[in-house]
């Protein structure tokens, strides 16, 4: 089933541990939109996750990330996913660096 993620994020390092969190959780990300605001960044994204305990289970692991303000999982209505996002957002996901790299 598809989810939606909104976020609230005080700093990019903190949008980037978010994505980190995704890509260790082996997370479908299906669309990513991310918009500059005067205390931070607002960021929504679509994902996959199996069930609905699975999709509350990441938004809880993800509000508990230093930075995020706010984390909030609505239920993506299958027309809101554009499918020309998803390869340029699993490609972006997976090039992200890790936190855990020194570089």
């Amino acid at each position: 089933m598809t989810y939606r993620l909104r976020l609230d994020v005080v700093s990019v390092d903190a949008a980037i541990r978010a994505l980190d969190l995704l890509r260790r959780l082996s997370v479908e990300m299906l669309e990513l939109e991310t918009a500059k605001r005067n205390d931070g960044f607002l960021v929504h994204l679509s994902y996959e996750a199996e069930s609905e305990q699975a999709a509350r289970h990441i938004t809880v692991r993800i509000g508990q990330i230093v930075g995020v303000t706010a984390a909030e999982m609505l239920l993506a209505a299958a027309d809101e996913v554009d499918p020309s996002h998803v390869k340029a957002c699993a490609h972006t996901a997976r090039s992200a660096p890790s936190l855990t790299s020194p570089y």
